[in-house]
């Protein structure tokens, strides 16, 4: 247990994660969610677990917000562009790896009601993300999240 606690503040230290959390939230006074989450999960190259138990650590999150979080990262990574790769237990994944924000731009827009569920679609297609739309098989791969 205390080489995987060394091991994640070797991984994710302290000052970078407070940075990138802190650029992440823009400096307000939320807690972050599934998609702060995600975002530093893949730019640390992290475990959902491991990112978890570090917010929980530095008190940025209870508990019992984590457990709240702890179900459906893999749907949601892969809605937010984000390959599922990250979550697995094997390298097994061949596709593609995306390193930009932009289905979770896009989905922002969308709740915020900036744009209509049309051009959402429109914007996620041309983008070449219809996976997001359309799924590719990994709607059932939340059950195995709880391994992670």
């Amino acid at each position: 247990m205390e080489a995987n606690s060394f091991a994640s503040y070797f991984l994710v230290p302290d000052d970078a994660l407070r940075y990138y959390l802190n650029l992440r939230l823009q400096n307000s006074s939320r807690k972050p969610n599934m998609r702060d989450l995600i975002y530093l999960e893949n730019y640390f190259a992290v475990s959902h677990a491991l990112m978890l138990l570090r917010l929980i650590n530095m008190g940025v999150i209870s508990e019992a917000e984590a457990e709240q979080m702890k179900a459906g990262v893999i749907s949601a990574a892969i809605r937010l562009g984000y390959s599922p790769a990250l979550y697995r237990d094997t390298a097994d994944d061949q596709g593609r790896v995306i390193y930009s924000n932009y289905a979770e731009l896009a989905e922002e827009l969308l709740e915020a009601g900036q744009i209509t569920y049309g051009k959402y679609e429109e914007l996620l297609l041309e983008g070449g993300y219809g996976e997001i739309l359309f799924g590719d098989g990994e709607e059932n791969a939340d059950s195995d999240a709880g391994n992670l």
